[in-house]
């Protein structure tokens, strides 16, 4: 237990107490998310393009379907296209940090009894 948990403990004044349980259920929570995205690996497609991308936004494959007419295109528009792709893997990683953010937010009001550390 920490200098500031031990004070928090030793107080009377339950808000005081409530908080510190908050603070350490966001801590969690926000760990176990932050581990969690950074190990999945998100793949978005679009146009014959698919990309593979981690938590961490790092690329780790690009698929070009040799069947799709973006194989066709200047390699300049290509690039553009795949582009597009990437930043669409990089909006759907930091869409699901905020959602889950949200549910975090949402069970401050009343922390699960088993988050506690």
């Amino acid at each position: 237990m920490n200098q500031l948990e031990t004070f928090m403990s030793s107080t009377s004044d339950p808000s005081l107490s409530s908080l510190l349980e908050k603070a350490n259920y966001i801590k969690k929570a926000m760990g176990n998310l932050e581990e969690e995205i950074t190990k999945n690996v998100f793949t978005v497609r679009k146009n014959g393009i698919q990309v593979e991308i981690r938590g961490t936004h790092k690329i780790e494959k690009i698929f070009l379907d040799p069947d799709s007419p973006s194989n066709k295109l200047a390699a300049s528009d290509l690039l553009g296209h795949v582009q597009t792709v990437i930043n669409m893997g990089v909006e759907e990683i930091e869409n699901r940090r905020q959602e889950a953010f949200k549910m975090i937010s949402q069970n401050i009001q009343d922390p699960p009894e088993n988050s506690k550390t």
